[in-house]
């Protein structure tokens, strides 16, 4: 058994040395501490000076005008519509501003006041903290999920898995399934895949765990690599910087003061010392028509785009398009939209493709060839260089730690492996091989921890 686990150590001490290389080649430091103290001081700074933000009430008003009720809506989760059904809406109500492409705050008449819907900045985000972003959330927003349902709209046979065989009972967005491989019907349900998802935390135990994990954790992301997400975190603390620059002063129910109350009850359970709990990262992911149901009550998402420096494939359109209110916002590299998508239904637009050959991604195996796309990617589209992220607070993270009057606060799983098939809380462990302990020192530890 101890052989077994010194060797789970070895490689696990092997795999962080390739991360280390990998940080030190991205940020020209050697210590992640230094470092960290570093993007701290800069972050204070550009948040002092409010650095290239223009707050609310400072740039063009518009107004929107409701054309679909919220309850209207629903007929179309899960679909997809393209650009010209907001033109033609757009004719069809007299709409000026369909397509958002330029600083504004937008609103609308309420009671016979103004209510914010959201507010939209273009070219805001750094340049150097999105390459943070990008290089350090690539890998996981590729990876396909089968659990966004309404997100990757009705199912459809050319976005399921190979070992999917007939559905069972299929539903709108999620179904059972026989295997295509043993004919045995699985236990779980799917929706379509999608290259989407989610890093920072979680308000559901690892099933993995069966039963015996906390109800706050980490996402396996940042349990796995927790360099990357050392670095990648320092884009989503520019979003929430940009969010706070904002509405920091808005008078009246502000919706920035009331997301902190939030932080400060599940302080554990955020990133770093800011509003948000989780991300959702995807990659050229055209989302169906939905709304954020899993988001806190009455709080702000922020979504930003990068568009990948690496990937040759190019887009037009795309816009995130608001049925409800007949319009679309353009938003590109840098842009930031702030809104209440729990409110608000929304989905993208089709992908125009620029360039009539459809390129390789451009990452490279260790032996330098290029990764081919696959058939899925080409079919469903997934080649384009457009990076999205949302960054939001989870409502059950809040819910579940006023529940359990704040026990759960250190409950939230740490870091660990599967080891002899139990899993082993290794939270200091990579932090003490990064030190220099021995890999005899770090188990042995760990083995009278659990006895």
């Amino acid at each position: 058994m101890i052989k077994n686990n010194i060797k789970d150590f070895k490689k696990e001490e092997r795999k962080i040395k390739r991360e280390m290389e990998r940080f030190q080649n991205l940020t020209g430091y050697t210590d992640l501490d230094d470092w960290q103290e570093f993007m701290n001081k800069n972050w204070e700074k550009r948040n002092k000076n409010k650095h290239n933000i223009k707050p609310v009430g400072t740039v063009k008003k518009v107004y929107a005008k409701e054309i679909m009720s919220y309850k209207d809506g629903l007929e179309l989760e899960g679909s997809y519509l393209d650009e010209d059904y907001y033109k033609h809406k757009a004719k069809e109500n007299n709409i000026k501003n369909w397509l958002i492409n330029f600083d504004c705050d937008v609103y609308i008449k309420k009671n016979g006041k103004d209510k914010l819907l959201f507010v939209f900045r273009k070219k805001v985000v750094s340049e150097k903290l999105m390459k943070l972003g990008i290089e350090n959330f690539r890998k996981v927003a590729k990876q396909k999920k089968i659990n966004r349902g309404a997100y990757s709209g009705k199912l459809d046979r050319k976005k399921m898995p190979r070992y999917v065989g007939e559905w069972y009972h299929p539903g709108t967005f999620m179904t059972r399934y026989y295997s295509s491989v043993s004919g045995k019907l699985g236990k779980t349900t799917i929706s379509n895949m999608s290259p989407s998802n989610i890093v920072g935390y979680y308000d559901r135990p690892d099933r993995n765990l069966k039963g015996k994990g906390s109800n706050l954790r980490k996402t396996q992301f940042l349990r796995d690599f927790p360099i990357r997400w050392i670095m990648g975190r320092e884009y989503l603390k520019e979003l929430f910087r940009i969010y706070k620059n904002l509405y920091e002063d808005l008078p009246g129910d502000n919706p920035y003061k009331l997301q902190m109350k939030d932080a400060c009850v599940a302080k554990n359970a955020c990133i770093s010392n800011t509003c948000f709990s989780t991300a959702t990262v995807n990659y050229s992911s055209r989302s169906a028509m939905h709304i954020d149901k899993k988001n806190k009550d009455g709080g702000i998402a922020v979504l930003s785009v990068i568009e990948d420096h690496i990937n040759p494939n190019t887009y037009d359109s795309s816009y995130l398009g608001l049925p409800q209110y007949g319009i679309c916002v353009n938003v590109r590299h840098g842009d930031i939209i702030v809104c209440d998508n729990r409110e608000l239904w929304h989905g993208n637009t089709e992908y125009i493709q620029k360039k009539e050959k459809i390129y390789d991604m451009g990452e490279k195996y260790k032996n330098g060839k290029i990764i081919k796309l696959t058939d899925p990617e080409i079919v469903n589209k997934w080649y384009f260089n457009r990076f999205s992220v949302v960054a939001y607070m989870r409502d059950d993270i809040v819910s579940n730690i006023l529940k359990n009057k704040g026990k759960c606060l250190n409950q939230i799983d740490s870091l660990g492996v599967q080891i002899g098939g139990k899993f082993k809380s290794l939270k200091y462990f990579r932090k003490l091989i990064d030190k220099g302990y021995s890999i005899e020192y770090v188990l042995n530890k760990l083995e009278q921890v659990i006895d």
